[in-house]
C-alpha cells in the first residue's frame, strides 16, 4: 500500500489497487481544503498512471467536519482535474453526508456517488 505526502502528521492517505479499482483510505483529522486537495490530486495522478478509472475513497475514519463551502471548492477542484470517464464512490459517515460534493461534481460531468456503506459503494462502482 502506498501513501501520499500528508499535509499534517494527523492526516494520512493510503492507496492500493483492489478488485478492479483504486482504493484510497483517508484517516486522521480533517486537514481543511488544502489537505483534501492533496487527495484529489493524488487520485488524478494514480488514475492517469494506472489507466484505471474506478476509484473508491473511504473517509469513514477521518475525523472533523467538512463545511459546505469546503465541499463546494473541493467538488469544483475534482471536476476540473479528474479525467472524463472516471467513476468515484465515496464512503463517509452517514451523519455527515449531505451530497453537496456529489452534486457539484455531477453537475460538472463526473460520475461520483456518496455512500455510508462500503459494500454498496463497491457494488455501484463495479456495476458495469
Amino acid at each position: 500500500m502506498a501513501s501520499a505526502s500528508p499535509p499534517s502528521p494527523e492526516f494520512s492517505i493510503r492507496y492500493s489497487q483492489s478488485r478492479g479499482y483504486i482504493l484510497f483510505e483517508v484517516s486522521g483529522q480533517y486537514p481543511g481544503v488544502h489537505g483534501l486537495k492533496t487527495l484529489i490530486h493524488t487520485i488524478e495522478t494514480q488514475v492517469n498512471q494506472r489507466k484505471l478509472y474506478k476509484v473508491m475513497v473511504d473517509l469513514c475514519t477521518m475525523s472533523g467536519f467538512v463545511h459546505g463551502i469546503d465541499r463546494y471548492q473541493l467538488g469544483e477542484e475534482a471536476a476540473s482535474i479528474w479525467p472524463l470517464g472516471i467513476s468515484v464512490a465515496i464512503v463517509y459517515r452517514e451523519d455527515s453526508i449531505n451530497r453537496f460534493f456529489e452534486t457539484v461534481t455531477r453537475n460538472r460531468g463526473k460520475d461520483v456517488m456518496v455512500f455510508s456503506d462500503r459494500s454498496e459503494a463497491e457494488e455501484w462502482l463495479l456495476r458495469d
